[in-house]
């Protein structure tokens, strides 16, 4: 007969594993939204065209002027900042889109309050499946 613990450890390894396999599938999806621009969205629109075909995007903007205030910024500051660093009219309904995808999708902000605040920057990615005890849930 099995201890309580055989069977908790035998849990925690399968769920591990699901853990594994649901990150890359994750991964899957999210390559795979990237290739398809939004429809609803004018991303493009908001794009500023930079050098040799390169561009500044909407998440770049943001990003931008979020690293020079520290103490973070609520939507509408964050469109101020944008217009003032980029000269750049952005919809408020172009920005809150892709402050929702800096954060969720990106793991690039917080939202604290009203006001967001970007994350540190993780000089490497977590390794799925390692037997790191405190390994976050997806």
């Amino acid at each position: 007969m099995k201890s309580i613990r055989d069977i908790l450890a035998e849990r925690k390894a399968e769920i591990k594993t699901l853990q594994a396999q649901l990150k890359r599938e994750m991964q899957d999806i999210l390559a795979a939204e990237a290739a398809f621009p939004p429809f609803s969205e004018p991303q493009v629109s908001v794009a500023l065209k930079r050098g040799r075909g390169s561009r500044t995007t909407l998440k770049d903007m943001i990003v931008g002027v979020l690293q020079e205030h520290s103490n973070g910024a609520d939507s509408y500051k964050i469109l101020e900042l944008i217009k003032e660093k980029y000269n750049i009219d952005v919809k408020r309904e172009s920005l809150s889109p892709q402050l929702s995808r800096l954060k969720n999708d990106d793991d690039l902000l917080e939202l604290r309050g009203s006001d967001w605040f970007l994350l540190p920057q993780k000089n490497t990615a977590p390794v799925v499946g390692a037997d790191n005890e405190a390994d976050d849930l997806i």
